[in-house]
């Protein structure tokens, strides 16, 4: 892969839609919601169907991508595979992009999606 941001996300995106047809259709095991955050940063709150009265670990996912590529949505499988098999509520941070936003906003991304776990669990 070469090229500008946009490229890579390009390649990435079509490389992506070329290996779907091979994953496994996502489980039912695990619901989503998607929400904002705060500040137009959005998460997808991936829970464990068989969790209604149980209290689980929270995990804080941020896909990979070296801050430039990916999304929610590129790494959806793998995160429904984590919560189904380990049975645990992740919380993957959509953070802002490279190089349209300039270091150090995406860790400060992942770091906001820390704080408003932590503060839904002690308020």
């Amino acid at each position: 892969m070469h090229g500008t941001a946009e490229d890579l996300r390009a390649q990435f995106g079509g490389l992506a839609q070329m290996l779907a047809p091979q994953y496994p259709p996502p489980s039912n095991a695990v619901t989503t919601r998607d929400v904002d955050i705060g500040g137009g940063i959005l998460a997808r709150i991936y829970t464990p169907q068989s969790s209604h009265g149980k209290h689980l670990p929270v995990g804080i996912y941020a896909h990979g991508g070296g801050f430039v590529i990916g999304s929610l949505d590129m790494e959806d499988l793998f995160c429904r595979a984590i919560v189904e098999h380990v049975q645990t509520i992740l919380v993957s941070i959509d953070y802002r992009l490279a190089p349209e936003h300039k270091a150090p906003a995406q860790l400060e991304d992942v770091v906001k999606g820390f704080s408003w776990v932590r503060g839904l669990l002690h308020p």
